[in-house]
């Protein structure tokens, strides 16, 4: 019975040691004049939905949505919105993919808003 228990404790261990390592996420940085958020846009049987969103956060900080919960192959991307602004959709789209993050820069001002993944 020990051995079984044993056996069963170290594939949990491994189980959760792997999907620790298989988080993906998409973060904005605000490097914009304004306060913003975000909501993550994602591809759904051919409609786009806001998947998830984060709070407002000011100028100089990011905020990340993790998207390990989205199936690999989901397409996605931010669409950000700047407080008593303008909305804008962050590009380009990308697919999720396990162990990879997604790093958008949003910038400009709240009625000429840019959000893009820097080169």
């Amino acid at each position: 019975m020990r051995k079984y228990l044993i056996i069963a404790a170290v594939a949990v261990s491994s189980m959760a040691s792997a999907n620790a390592f298989a988080a993906s996420k998409v973060c904005v940085s605000n490097a914009g004049g304004y306060v913003m958020n975000f909501a993550l846009m994602a591809e759904f049987g051919g409609e786009w939905v806001a998947w998830k969103s984060t709070g407002n956060y000011p100028i100089g900080q990011s905020k990340c949505i993790d998207t390990s919960a989205l199936p690999n192959g989901t397409k996605m991307y931010p669409r950000m919105a700047a407080i008593l602004g303008k909305h804008k959709n962050c590009s380009p789209t990308v697919t999720k993919a396990d162990e990879e993050s997604f790093n958008y820069t949003a910038s400009g001002t709240t009625l000429s808003p840019h959000c893009e993944i820097p080169s």
